[in-house]
């Protein structure tokens, strides 16, 4: 288990180090990358590494976010990972949505500082062992974990779990992929239950699942209480019932910020 090692266990070295040497400073053709990257895959599946400033322990077979913090470090960050800790400052209240290992989380708690707070919400019992850990070794006081999917009403859902690719498992029916039960709760219910009245920032990544996540709270809760900034991906918009973005756009957001797989909404 990997909370039995001291961070540092998985440090790269030797020849490891010199191959990600290789792939992070030298070699430019992604062809080449890619295929020294799979190389380094074979010879170590774990990773201890510093991102941007903090610590984390990468699994780099079954988790591209962990993939790309290993292998892509010295690249310069992906565009909706800036763009949210631009959008934060000291003292904000940011929500993290599918908080996968915890790359929002750890870096925005680092950008709130100790009068901020973070709640990481994430489901999978697998990410989440990984999420804990890099806030343990991060030493972070100021986050908060919630066990739990968020979506329509509260009780149990089934979670469709891609073991080859963690960051791509969701409620989302995919007949594929193994299933496993998870808690379902409402996204009102778990701000409530933290005593959250205002959010500053949300991030909500749940892989096409976002619609019903955040529905039920835009129809019921007081204005007071919706996120003043929201950045959501946008890759599976067009095969949901509901354009979720759409959606924002409707009950008063509007667009900041865009790419080709997200949007950082603001509320008018």
């Amino acid at each position: 288990m990997q909370e039995t090692y001291q961070w540092g266990f998985y440090k790269p070295e030797g020849l490891v180090l010199r191959g990600l040497d290789l792939i992070n400073h030298k070699i430019k053709i992604i062809r080449i990358k890619k295929i020294f990257t799979k190389i380094l895959m074979r010879m170590s599946p774990i990773f201890d590494v510093e991102y941007m400033g903090s610590r984390f322990r990468c699994y780099v077979r079954d988790n591209s976010t962990e993939r790309n913090m290993v292998f892509f470090k010295n690249n310069p960050p992906k565009s909706e990972l800036t763009t949210v800790l631009d959008a934060l400052k000291q003292g904000d209240i940011f929500v993290d949505i599918g908080a996968n290992c915890g790359l929002f989380t750890v870096l925005g708690a680092m950008k709130v500082g100790d009068e901020g707070r973070v709640l990481a919400v994430e489901p999978n019992s697998i990410m989440l062992d990984r999420l804990k850990y890099n806030i343990g070794i991060n030493e972070l006081s100021n986050v908060e974990i919630c066990e739990s999917a968020i979506g329509p009403k509260a009780g149990e859902a089934e979670l469709h779990i891609d073991r080859r690719q963690y960051g791509k498992s969701s409620i989302v029916s995919n007949k594929k992929l193994e299933k496993v039960k998870v808690k379902l709760d409402t996204l009102d219910s778990i701000l409530e239950s933290r005593g959250l009245s205002k959010i500053d920032l949300m991030k909500i990544d749940i892989e096409g699942y976002e619609y019903p996540a955040l529905h039920p709270f835009f129809e019921t809760a007081q204005k007071s209480k919706w996120p003043l900034k929201i950045l959501i991906e946008t890759a599976h918009t067009n095969k949901s019932e509901t354009n979720p973005v759409n959606y924002l756009i409707e009950k008063g957001y509007s667009i900041v910020w865009s790419s080709k797989n997200d949007a950082l909404l603001g509320l008018r």
